[in-house]
């Protein structure tokens, strides 16, 4: 499931299901890309829906531009169960818009 939440002017993208193989993902330019581990959003306790609403919302108010920041706004949010009972990994990136305006195919 993906859900494409948009936020301070721009797209991010919430993913609960990840594929293993090489899919190319084109990310439109300023939208941010975050990935994380289970622990961030669930436990026993506390359900994967709750837990991704919970990033959900942290994604949509979380400061625009800095990836750090937004890890940071997440991790500050109270997103998932607390206290945690597992570990967390969460990486971000944002894109950032072409150097040359890309041509549209016709």
């Amino acid at each position: 499931m993906r859900a494409v939440v948009a936020g301070r002017g721009r797209d991010r993208l919430v993913s609960r299901v990840v594929a293993l193989d090489d899919i190319p993902l084109v990310l439109p330019p300023h939208s941010a890309l975050v990935l994380y581990t289970d622990g961030l959003v669930e436990d026993r306790q506390y359900t994967i829906d709750q837990g991704i609403a919970d990033l959900c919302a942290a994604v949509r108010s979380a400061p625009a531009g800095d990836p750090h920041a937004l890890i940071d706004h997440i991790l500050n949010a109270g997103v998932g169960p607390a206290p945690r009972r597992d570990d967390v990994a969460a990486f971000s990136m944002d894109a950032a818009p072409p150097a040359t305006p890309v041509p549209t195919p016709r």
